[in-house]
């Protein structure tokens, strides 16, 4: 099982839902957080690399993930 796999099935276990579920509430909750027009919201936004025009969600995760990482060590 990949690792993204994993993590959406242990948020469902401790929610009591399905792992698609929660993917597919992650992707909405994604898509409301990319059409908020505030101008610093869309700059965080347009930072996240992505493959396609919308990031998915393992590119997110993989994103703040990194952005942690990198506050944490200049912290």
């Amino acid at each position: 099982m990949q690792k993204m796999e994993c993590i959406y099935e242990e948020i469902a276990e401790r929610h009591g839902t399905s792992a698609e579920a929660v993917r597919r509430d992650i992707r909405h909750a994604l898509k409301l957080g990319m059409n908020v027009p505030d101008p610093k919201v869309q700059a965080v936004w347009s930072n996240i690399p992505a493959c396609g025009k919308v990031p998915t969600p393992k590119e997110v995760v993989l994103f703040c993930s990194m952005e942690c990482g990198r506050r944490l060590k200049n912290d």
